[in-house]
C-alpha cells in the first residue's frame, strides 16, 4: 500500500477517525498504531509480517539480555555484536536476493521496506548498551514504534531517545500538528508529482538505450532528470511520512535539505538522507574513528561502501558506495591544500564554483545507481562528455531540457516551504495564504498525476 494511492488515502482517512477515538489511553494508542501498521504492511504481502515483527521481538530481548548484563560489560558487548551479526544475516540474505536468483532460479521477494525497519530495529540494543536510552518493559511500545506506518517503508530512520517519549503518553496532537503536516503532506504530494512526471525522460533514455552513442544533450537531459527524480521521489516519501506522523501527534526527524545546494561532497551527505547519513555517522564511522584514529580516509572508505551495500548487493551500489568514499577522501584532502588560494577570490565565486562542481559530481554519481550494468554506466558517462552534436539542439530537445531543469528547480522550492524561516514563514501560516496553498498542492497534485508509480526508496 503506498502514499500515493486511493487505497492508501482510505485508509488513512479510516485510521484517523479510529484513533482519535480509541487512542485515550497509552495502551490504546499502542494496539491502534500496531494493529493499523500491520494491517498496512499486510495490505503489501501478509507473509512478511512474521518477519516484520519477529525482527522487532528479536531485538527487543536482545536490548533486555544487554540492559541484564550491563554490569558484565564484556557479556553485553557479546550480545550486542550477536544482535548485529543476527540483523546483518537477514539483510545479506535478502539483498543478495538477484544473486541467488540468478545461481538457483528460485523466487527470491525482498520484503517492503527492509533496511529500514531492520536498522531501525537494531540500533535498539546498541542504545541500551551505551545507556542512551532506557530498557522498556513490555514489547508493545517498541514493536509499535518499529512498525510505525508512516516510517516504516522508506523511513525517516528516528532514533529512540526521540520517538519513545512520544510514544510513552497518550495521543496529544495539536492544532499546529495539523496545520504543520497538511503542510507537509502537500509538500510531498507536490514532489512526487514532479518526479513522476520527470521520470518519463531516464525511464525512456535508458529503455531505449543501445551501445550506440545517443549524444551529450539526450545524455545530460536525462541525468538531470533522474536527479530530479529520485530527489522528488524520495524527498516527497519523507514529506508525507512526517505530515502523516504529524496527524498523530509523532515528530519524525527531518531527511532532507536542500541537498542540491551542498558546497561539497560532505555538505552533501549533510543535506541528503540525513537520518541515514548519521545512523552510519553515530553507529559506525564515529566508534570505529575513536577505536583506529589514525585512518579517517580508510574508516570514510569502508562507511560509504557500507551504505552502498545498504541500497543493495550489486556491483553497481558497491561502485556507487566506492565512488563516493573516494570523491570524499580527495575532496576533502584537496580542500584542505586549495583553501589559501581560494580565500584570495570572491566568497561568491567560490560558492558558485563549490555549487556546480558538486551537483556535477553527485549527477555522476546517480548515473551508477541508476544504470542497470557497469557498461551501460559508462556508456551513459561517454555520452555525457562527448562533444556537443550541433544538429540535436532541436526545439523539442531544448524544451525538454528547459522542462527537466524548471522540475529539479521546483523541487527545491517546494521543499524549501519545510524550512521556511522568519517573513517567509509569517506569510505562509496566515490563513489566506496557508489553505489555499495546502489545497491547491494536495489537489493539483491529484490531477496531474497520470500513473501510480511505486516510491523508488520502497524497494531497499
Amino acid at each position: 500500500m503506498q502514499f500515493n494511492t486511493p487505497l492508501f488515502a482510505a485508509f488513512l482517512a479510516l485510521f484517523l477517525v479510529l484513533f482519535h477515538a480509541v487512542a485515550r489511553t497509552r495502551t490504546h494508542k499502542l494496539w491502534t498504531i500496531l494493529l493499523g501498521s500491520l494491517g498496512f504492511y499486510a495490505a503489501w504481502d501478509y507473509r512478511f509480517v512474521p518477519l516484520l515483527v519477529g525482527t522487532a521481538l528479536f531485538n527487543f530481548y536482545m536490548a533486555r539480555e544487554v540492559a541484564r548484563s550491563q554490569d558484565t560489560r564484556a557479556r553485553a558487548k557479546r550480545l550486542v555484536a550477536a544482535g548485529i551479526v543476527g540483523n546483518l544475516g537477514i539483510l545479506a540474505y535478502f539483498k543478495l536476493a538477484t544473486t541467488l536468483t540468478d545461481w538457483t532460479k528460485l523466487e527470491i521477494v525482498i520484503p517492503l521496506g527492509l533496511s529500514f525497519f531492520v536498522f531501525r530495529s537494531m540500533s535498539y540494543p546498541i542504545d541500551v548498551y551505551r545507556r542512551s536510552v532506557r530498557p522498556r518493559e513490555s514489547p508493545l511500545e517498541f514493536v509499535s514504534a518499529v512498525t510505525f506506518f508512516p516510517h516504516l517503508v522508506a523511513g525517516p530512520i528516528a532514533r529512540w531517545a526521540t520517538l519513545f517519549p512520544q510514544f510513552e503518553k497518550p495521543s496529544s496532537m495539536t492544532r499546529e500538528h495539523v496545520k504543520r503536516g497538511l503542510l507537509f503532506i502537500a509538500i510531498g504530494s507536490v514532489n512526487k508529482t514532479i518526479a513522476d512526471l520527470l521520470s518519463t525522460i531516464p525511464d525512456a533514455f535508458y529503455r531505449e538505450f543501445s551501445h550506440g552513442s545517443h549524444g551529450a544533450l539526450h545524455a545530460w537531459t536525462a541525468v538531470l532528470a533522474y536527479a530530479g527524480t529520485i530527489y522528488g521521489d524520495f524527498a516527497g516519501y519523507s514529506a508525507l511520512a512526517i505530515g502523516i506522523a504529524l496527524l498523530l501527534g509523532v515528530q519524525l526527524p527531518a531527511n532532507f535539505n536542500l541537498p542540491y545546494l551542498a558546497t561539497s561532497i560532505v555538505d552533501f551527505w549533510q543535506r541528503w538522507h540525513i537520518s541515514l547519513s548519521t545512523w552510519f555517522r553515530d553507529y559506525l564511522f564515529l566508534p570505529m574513528a575513536l577505536r583506529y584514529p589514525t585512518h579517517p580516509y580508510l574508516l570514510t572508505m569502508l562507511t560509504m561502501v557500507l551504505v552502498g551495500l545498504w541500497h543493495g548487493a550489486s556491483a553497481l551500489f558497491i561502485v556507487f558506495g566506492c565512488y563516493h568514499g573516494v570523491v570524499r577522501v580527495v575532496s576533502t584532502v584537496a580542500g584542505s591544500r586549495l583553501r589559501p588560494a581560494a580565500e584570495r577570490l570572491p566568497d561568491a565565486i567560490v560558492k558558485v564554483v563549490s555549487l556546480a562542481m558538486t551537483f556535477y559530481l553527485v549527477v555522476v554519481g546517480f548515473v551508477l545507481f541508476r544504470s542497470d550494468s557497469l557498461r551501460q554506466a559508462v556508456l551513459v558517462l561517454r555520452d555525457m562528455h562527448a562533444p556537443p552534436d550541433a544538429s540535436a539542439f532541436t526545439s523539442a530537445a531544448m524544451s525538454t531540457l528547459g522542462l527537466t531543469v524548471l522540475g529539479l528547480v521546483g523541487c527545491h522550492l517546494v521543499s524549501w516551504l519545510e524550512t521556511a524561516r522568519a517573513q517567509a514563514a509569517r506569510v505562509l501560516w496566515r490563513p489566506a495564504v496557508f489553505w489555499p496553498t495546502v489545497v491547491a498542492g494536495i489537489a493539483g497534485s491529484a490531477l496531474l498525476a497520470s500513473a501510480t508509480k511505486p516510491f523508488i526508496y520502497s524497494h531497499f
